[in-house]
């Protein structure tokens, strides 16, 4: 008889266990970098590189910077200053989209890689900003 208590306590906690250590190995990937592929969940502009990127420098025009890295993906209101345009050369959910292209309903969010460039009426680059982000 305790023996077979024995054997049922034992399969409860290790199916416990199991669960828990399973719950507990996702936390690290909820909004983290994937180990293996760290721009999992970041769109890249057409012709956009990191390397590139880190080329561009403040003071620069728009266009010598579009000359190194190419056409952002998109441009909006400057975050400084509302007159400013900023020029976004990565975004969020590349992930997200795959999946709906794919007809999948959930999907896996990462921290994707910022890059964006603001710049003046006068078209020179005064902001850099890039860097992870975990959102």
């Amino acid at each position: 008889m305790k023996n077979i208590t024995f054997k049922v306590l034992s399969t409860i906690c290790t199916a416990i266990l199991g669960v828990f250590t399973f719950l507990i190995g996702q936390v690290p990937l909820i909004e983290g970098k994937h180990l293996l592929k760290p721009y999992i969940d970041t769109e890249f502009a057409e012709d956009y590189s990191p390397e590139k990127f880190d080329k561009i420098k403040i003071g620069m025009t728009i266009d010598e910077a579009i000359k190194i890295i190419g056409e952002p993906l998109y441009k909006g209101q400057g975050y400084n200053d509302t007159l400013n345009t900023n020029y976004y050369y990565t975004g969020d959910g590349k992930l997200l989209n795959s999946s709906k292209d794919s007809g999948q309903n959930g999907y896996d969010d990462f921290a994707w890689y910022r890059s964006t460039l603001e710049v003046d009426k006068s078209n020179k680059i005064i902001y850099i900003d890039k860097g992870w982000s975990y959102d």
